[in-house]
């Protein structure tokens, strides 16, 4: 049975502070001191800790089978239609489909930065852009309420980690030539490759890929984690740090103008810095 970590955070400072200590003092005392070695640990942000953390295939159509249900027929089908509308289309400069179109887990990444539900989830070498990602969904929730009713409130939003140099639980794959297996409960950690999407460069994306696996990680990791080791750690820091982080994660260059590009990330920096506004 895995172990997930918790540690909760009294604002954002302490978080930048303390949470790569944390990190090291867990995964291998003798770093502690040391800087992170960017790529061994990726991190997730999610705007509500109570979330698990779960693919937006198995929330979309569910994770169990159920009467004429089965999710892996289901998913073959979801992405075998989608290969088969790239398939006519032009390469541009950015994604040369015919590099990727019969390897699932790049084709599956590509489509999910643009909508398509798929058993991957978005992980990121940096814990900033991880923050980044958590904070800016809750902001997009907050744009009626007062700064004063942000300062009272109680929730606190998740920054997941996991330490991808862990091969008793993780299969790290640095470079997808083929669609890879797994040999049993192990979980491919999969660098797809940024070149074939632009987000995924900008976003210093991975991705976990439970394979033929539809509960959330966090359940399966409880389930079938080495014994006695930390294979997940959940960091919370609380949402009324909204408007703080993510002027401070903009002094960093990470914003919505950034980490989506082209005009859907300057259509939605525009959102964010008029919510923000409307807020202090």
């Amino acid at each position: 049975m895995g172990i997930i970590k918790e540690y909760s955070f009294r604002d954002w400072t302490e978080f930048k502070s303390l949470f790569a200590e944390r990190l090291q003092l867990d995964a291998n005392p003798a770093n502690v001191g040391k800087p992170l070695s960017r790529g061994d640990f990726l991190f997730r942000g999610q705007e509500d800790s109570d979330w698990h953390l779960e693919t937006s295939f198995s929330r979309k159509f569910g994770g169990s089978p159920t009467g004429k249900y089965d999710p892996d027929q289901t998913y073959k089908a979801l992405l075998g239609g989608f290969r088969r509308v790239c398939k006519p289309i032009k390469e541009d400069e950015i994604i040369n489909l015919k590099e990727i179109i019969d390897i699932d887990y790049e084709l599956a990444a590509l489509g999910q930065h643009y909508g398509l539900p798929s058993q991957l989830l978005d992980w990121t070498e940096s814990p900033y852009i991880a923050a980044f990602f958590a904070f800016r969904f809750a902001l997009a929730n907050l744009a009626k309420i007062s700064y004063l009713q942000i300062r009272s409130e109680t929730k606190n939003v998740a920054i997941w980690a996991l330490d991808s140099t862990n091969n008793h639980y993780w299969q790290r794959v640095e470079e997808i030539t083929t669609t890879p297996k797994t040999g049993g409960n192990e979980i491919l950690v999969v660098r797809a490759d940024p070149r074939h999407n632009d987000r995924l460069h900008s976003q210093l994306g991975w991705f976990t890929a439970p394979d033929k696996i539809y509960e959330p990680l966090d359940e399966h990791v409880q389930k079938f984690g080495p014994a006695s080791t930390i294979v997940l750690w959940k960091f919370l820091i609380p949402l009324r740090e909204v408007i703080h982080v993510m002027a401070d994660l903009s002094l960093m260059g990470i914003d919505s103008t950034q980490m989506y590009g082209r005009h859907e990330g300057r259509a939605l920096g525009a959102l964010d810095n008029t919510i923000i506004r409307c807020l202090i």
